[in-house]
């Protein structure tokens, strides 16, 4: 297994971990995640936007492809 494969595979299941405990860390307006492009800068006091709750990622082979799951509290 290829170090880039490894790194994937360990994001993805870091993602999965965090998502599981989303719904058992207090109310829903206390906290929020969501997932977005790579390219949007995400500040302090951005609005979370609970409609974008998955993403979907396409690359070719020997590709990467990045987005930012952003997870906030008051």
């Amino acid at each position: 297994m290829g170090k880039g494969r490894f790194v994937f595979e360990a994001s993805v299941c870091a993602i999965a971990f965090l998502l599981t405990l989303v719904p058992f860390t207090g109310t829903a307006d206390a906290m929020g995640v969501w997932v977005d492009h790579a390219t949007v800068k995400i500040r302090p006091n951005s609005p979370s936007k609970p409609e974008q709750a998955s993403a979907q990622l396409k690359a070719a082979r020997n590709e990467f492809e990045s987005f930012q799951l952003v997870v906030t509290a008051d």
